[in-house]
């Protein structure tokens, strides 16, 4: 577990609105800051083509529920988050309030270490076309991962949590790609300097 001043860390889920999960982060900041806490929302940018063009998206990686990552939770931080506009719950519940633990707690650590916004993994294919993680947050979840869309360029990841299990997709770029897009700008680079 991540260490903040000393102390050992824990990761509590709330559940809030769906599509409001922002918002509520931003109220809750400054309470949560005074409790050495801190309030995330874990997003993730996707490629999506639509009509022949491509445009990345930010999207939720778990609509409708947000994280706080804090040593405890007492009554006053508990009841200012309740209070907050599109609270719902603790997980388990308000009244049996449960942190992560385990490998669920590891892996939104290791998410958590990419920031709150999940970026692409750059991954290769190997001879037998299964995916290789070279780099990003698909690293050490390969075993999770269920299905992968090359043209798409997303991954699938199972993810269980509070024994339920998700999906989620995730973006990646193929590093063959990668190089060969260094190289076309390189060459763009020469032509106008020549």
């Amino acid at each position: 577990m991540m260490r903040m001043r000393g102390k050992k860390m824990s990761l509590f889920v709330m559940q809030v609105e769906t599509g409001q999960e922002q918002r509520f982060v931003r109220q809750s900041r400054s309470l949560a800051n005074e409790y050495d806490a801190e309030v995330i929302h874990l997003r993730r940018k996707l490629k999506i083509r639509r009509k022949g063009f491509r445009r990345e998206v930010v999207a939720s990686v778990f609509p409708g529920y947000v994280f706080l990552k804090t040593n405890a939770v007492p009554p006053r931080l508990y009841w200012g988050l309740r209070k907050k506009p599109g609270f719902f719950r603790f997980l388990n519940s308000n009244y049996d309030i449960m942190p992560l633990q385990g490998r669920d707690s590891d892996i939104f650590f290791h998410f958590f270490s990419y920031g709150d916004l999940i970026k692409e993994s750059l991954v290769i294919f190997d001879v037998d076309s299964r995916i290789v993680v070279l780099d990003g947050p698909l690293k050490g979840l390969e075993g999770n991962i269920i299905r992968v869309d090359r043209r798409k360029k997303r991954a699938r990841v199972r993810l269980d949590v509070y024994d339920e299990s998700f999906e989620v997709d995730f973006g990646f770029e193929v590093m063959a790609e990668s190089k060969a897009k260094e190289r076309e700008a390189a060459s763009a680079l020469e032509i106008a300097v020549v």
